[in-house]
């Protein structure tokens, strides 16, 4: 085992990101960099053997570790750096399977990261390379300093990673703890590690990390071969001055061939690119950090080990060794053909650098659409509803960042449709289909009082004046006007309308009209009722039956429609009735939903229907004697809806408009639905007819 080079270590310049740094014969590998989201990385690379061909690949894999880490601004920051390790391994094992330079080994490159995003610091190395995270006045080193000691003897207890290009896949050390001012970060080349292990007395300088900093500095002044950077949290209101990233190139009396020469010519025009198009339009954009309050719970991070292959990397034939290979003589190039081959790079490196970022993409809708599915796989009947709930919207948030990740659209549908699916069986909601809008009503027509009867293929709408609705070809016909003589008597201004079976009956107060089903009016002249504030009305065999304001219901008997009309509650008993449905027995809305039953004047009963959301603003209670099932129209000015019942409030359901990206959809729908004025329900057909502010609709009831 060959011992550190003493005077190699003794010279290491340190860099203070804080700072402006150091200047330097060649540019360090060393990025630090902010993504959209904020989130700052700092981190090096470096070659198991320091040739310039190392070099040039470490250049490269440090490169697509920062456009990774750029691209993938909505992923969990460990997640983040995972995949940007990923990238850089994929870099290298590209690089090492370039068909240039037959005779050159395989080259391996260590990499070292800190991340953080205010709150959190993770750590995430390949050895070798080294991290040292100051906290509480303690220092803590990845891997241990001890490693870097001749007599150190491995632990096979401790994790064990591999530099990247070593295999396809790469498994880096990760660390991670919650940062607060007063910390301090420092990553950097073997070099440090080694500086450090053989000065153990600079560990004391812990709690003062800026002399930390000034004391490795002064002892390693000379050496410009290796490079660190450290970087402070002083405080929540503290702007840190970003170094901007770049990529140096070897050593110019070193000859290479000219492939490793395009790709570092490559990799300095696409970094560029990006640092030209963050600067136009402020994708990674240096703003402050937000610090966390409280400080760390967790604890420290804590030493971890990392295998530090020493002796296997230096010409002992192995997968780790690498050796300087013969390079061909240099070819005289012409000035066209430079051009020729600048405009070539430039097009590969874009369309790599597009590839490079589809693939990240690509890679985080799969993780996104594999938590929704998560989420979704863990939801049993069993549960309660409020845990069922927190999965939907867990399931819901993943599917919105796939969304805005670019997963494709019947891939989020799907899942979708699946959340909609348990969300209703949930909530017992059925949704309408086939929503389609009959017409706009005319700017005529009274949308003060608007009432929908039907009755089989009958439909009549109640706005003023009363008109016959034809669905088929969408047309409204006027029947009866104010001021018109109908029958020899002419039709008052208020008029009030209910259907009798298939008979339609309407009032205005003095006079009851019937419409024969021949198409011909009839008229009788009702009895004096002293109150003319009509609040609902209905009609059953030929009785007429009126809710006023006073709170009162009064039927006029078929057989006496002239004879002032009897109260027909006990005596004593009073309604506030936004609605009326009699099918022998009298059904009464109010205002709180409550519906009332009534049974020859006495209560029979009373329920509230229980359906989830309650009911906030009934309008209105559809039935009657053709019918098997109550209705009642509810809307809260947002979103409107139907809930369907039996006579006692059981065997609820409620019928919602179907979702904007599910079938049966229609533009408008939702606003009309939301300000609903009343329904027809056709059970024979299944068909739902509903009025709102500006048009009629039609609709499809599922069985």
């Amino acid at each position: 085992m060959d011992a550190p080079d003493a005077d190699r270590a003794d010279r290491l310049p340190i860099h203070r990101i804080d700072d402006p740094p150091l200047s330097d014969p060649t540019a360090p590998l060393l990025i630090d960099v902010r993504d959209r989201a904020g989130r700052r990385l700092l981190a090096t690379a470096e070659p198991v053997d320091p040739t310039p061909a190392g070099e040039a690949v470490s250049h490269q894999a440090l490169a697509a570790l920062r456009r990774s880490f750029l691209f993938a601004a909505g992923e969990p920051l460990a997640d983040t750096l995972v995949h940007a390790f990923a990238a850089a391994n994929r870099q290298v094992c590209a690089e090492n399977d370039r068909p240039v330079d037959r005779d050159r080994r395989r080259i391996l490159v260590g990499a070292t990261a800190v991340a953080t995003d205010g709150t959190e610091l993770v750590v995430v190395l390949s050895p070798p390379g080294q991290a040292l995270v100051v906290q509480d006045g303690r220092l803590f080193a990845f891997p241990d300093l001890a490693s870097w000691r001749p007599d150190f003897e491995p632990d096979a207890d401790h994790p064990v990673s591999d530099p990247l290009g070593l295999s396809e896949s790469i498994h880096p050390a990760i660390y991670s703890t919650l940062i607060a001012p007063g910390d301090a970060v420092l990553v950097g080349s073997t070099d440090v590690g080694r500086c450090l292990a053989a000065r153990p007395q600079l560990a004391d300088l812990a709690a003062t990390p800026a002399r930390l900093a000034a004391a490795v500095k002064h002892a390693n002044a000379a050496n410009l071969s290796a490079c660190a950077a450290w970087m402070s949290i002083a405080s929540a209101s503290a702007v840190e001055p970003a170094l901007p990233a770049s990529v140096g190139a070897p050593p110019q009396d070193e000859r290479l061939s000219l492939a490793l020469r395009r790709a570092v010519l490559v990799d300095r025009f696409r970094t560029r690119l990006i640092e030209l198009f963050e600067r136009r339009f402020a994708v990674a954009a240096a703003s402050t950090i937000p610090l966390a309050a409280p400080r760390r719970v967790g604890g420290p991070p804590g030493a971890g080990y990392v295998q530090r292959y020493r002796g296997a990397w230096r010409g002992d034939g192995s997968v780790f060794s690498s050796s300087h290979t013969p390079r061909g003589p240099r070819l005289p190039v012409r000035g066209r053909a430079i051009v020729g081959l600048l405009v070539l790079l430039l097009i590969v490196g874009g369309l790599y650098a597009g590839y490079d970022y589809r693939q990240a993409r690509a890679g985080q809708v799969e993780s996104l659409l594999a938590k929704t599915d998560a989420h979704l796989a863990t939801i049993t009947s069993t549960q309660r509803p409020a845990a069922i709930e927190a999965q939907l919207q867990a399931a819901e948030s993943s599917l919105d960042a796939a969304e805005q990740s670019g997963a494709d659209a019947s891939l989020l549908n799907s899942r979708r449709e699946t959340i909609a699916a348990i969300r209703d069986r949930m909530h017992d909601v059925t949704r309408l289909t086939a929503v389609t809008r009959l017409g706009t009503l005319p700017a005529a027509v009274d949308r003060s009082s608007l009432r929908l009867l039907g009755a089989g293929d009958q439909l009549y709408l109640v706005a003023g004046a009363i008109y016959r609705v034809e669905p088929r070809s969408r047309s409204l016909t006027q029947l009866l006007t104010p001021g018109s003589n109908v029958a020899g008597r002419k039709v008052g201004v208020h008029l009030v309308a209910a259907l009798d079976g298939d008979v339609l009956t309407v009032s205005d107060g003095l006079t009851l009209y019937r419409l024969a089903p021949g198409g011909t009016w009839q008229s009788s002249k009702l009895g004096p009722s002293g109150n003319t504030d009509v609040v609902a009305c209905a009609a059953y065999l030929g009785n007429f039956y009126v809710a006023d304001a006073a709170g009162e219901i009064l039927k006029y008997p078929a057989d006496r429609l002239d004879s002032p009309p009897e109260p027909w509650l006990e005596k004593g008993t009073r309604i506030d009735a936004l609605d009326l449905v009699v099918d022998g027995s009298v059904y009464a809305l109010s205002a709180d939903g409550e519906i009332t039953t009534y049974f020859r004047g006495a209560v029979r009963e009373s329920f509230h229907p229980e359906a989830d959301p309650p009911v906030a603003e009934p309008v209105a209670l559809v039935g009657g004697p053709g019918s098997n099932a109550l209705y009642l129209v509810d809307t809260d000015g947002t979103n409107g809806r139907l809930l369907e019942f039996d006579r006692h409030g059981g065997s609820l359901r409620q019928l919602l408009l179907p979702l904007a990206w599910q079938e049966g959809w229609a533009d408008g729908a939702a606003e009309e639905f939301a300000r609903v004025a009343d329904v027809a329900v056709d059970e024979g057909t299944g068909t739902l007819y509903f009025v709102g502010r500006d048009g009629i609709w039609q609709a499809s009831i599922p069985a």
